[in-house]
């Protein structure tokens, strides 16, 4: 009901069969040490690993020119000279100057399109506090196995955390997904120029302005192993896009400077 709705009065494209095609993704890092790191892992050195139904090719730039993503392979461009990333989409550098952490964020693949965040993440071999950025999600996730509408301007992106069994967290691990929900809130209204934006967390995982209006929301998928829970904490806000609802953007009309979504993924 909602996707006709949505196409018939709001000229809005719903459709499942995209035109968009998928993209080969981008490691970044924060400093060389952190992609260092990473390179040296076995199943990035051996430049294939399998997560499920998807495989990840670890390639050069030259080699990913003759590579296609699909949905189930998805080609990972390792950088050959230092660890930032840059696209018309996406600024690193505006990114690492607004993250303020010591480890989550620091470790980061950005894909342009993408079916979901929470598949791309697995390129990142459950590194604690590595993130996936999208520009454009095909086929987000929602709760209840809802589909995520993820156009260009929402903030898509999955954390990967990993929390010891035996910690206050680990015991209580059901409480991620609404500290997730309230960090992104919190993040947003410690923004000059939207500290009074009346952006709230609706029980349990929903981010709304005011009471009515949802323009964000936390997915966290978990798996528990031998000594951690490993947690896939997917988010999607509307920054600038001011279809098909509404976006901060268009909520906050004077402030010193728009938040863009390179800078809301760090915050």
């Amino acid at each position: 009901m909602l996707r006709s709705i949505l196409s018939k009065h709001f000229r809005i494209n719903c459709s499942l069969n995209t035109s968009h095609k998928l993209s080969m993704g981008n490691v970044f890092a924060a400093t060389k040490e952190v992609l260092e790191d990473f390179l040296s892992r076995p199943q990035t050195a051996s430049g294939v690993f399998t997560d499920g139904n998807v495989t990840f090719c670890y390639v050069t730039e030259d080699k990913a020119a003759s590579m296609t993503a699909t949905v189930d392979c998805l080609p990972v461009v390792i950088p050959s000279g230092d660890a930032f990333f840059c696209s018309p989409s996406f600024n690193s550098a505006i990114y690492f100057s607004a993250l303020k952490t010591h480890s989550l964020g620091r470790l980061a693949l950005f894909v342009e399109n993408v079916t979901t965040t929470m598949t791309a993440i697995k390129a990142l071999q459950s590194v604690h506090g590595s993130v996936a950025i999208a520009t454009r999600q095909l086929n987000g996730v929602g709760r209840g196995g809802n589909a995520w509408l993820g156009p260009p301007g929402c903030a898509m992106f999955t954390v990967c955390l990993q929390v010891p069994l035996n910690s206050p967290l680990g015991q209580k691990s059901p409480f991620v997904q609404h500290l997730a929900a309230l960090a992104v809130a919190k993040a947003v209204r410690c923004t000059e120029g939207y500290e009074m934006v009346n952006i709230r967390v609706k029980w349990p995982n929903d981010i709304y302005y005011g009471s009515h209006s949802k323009i964000g929301g936390v997915l966290v998928s978990s798996t528990v192993n031998r000594d951690a829970i490993t947690c896939y904490v997917g988010c999607g806000i509307n920054v600038s896009n001011s279809q098909p609802t509404l976006c901060i953007n268009d909520i906050v009309k004077v402030a010193p400077s728009k938040l863009g979504t390179s800078k809301v993924a760090a915050l």
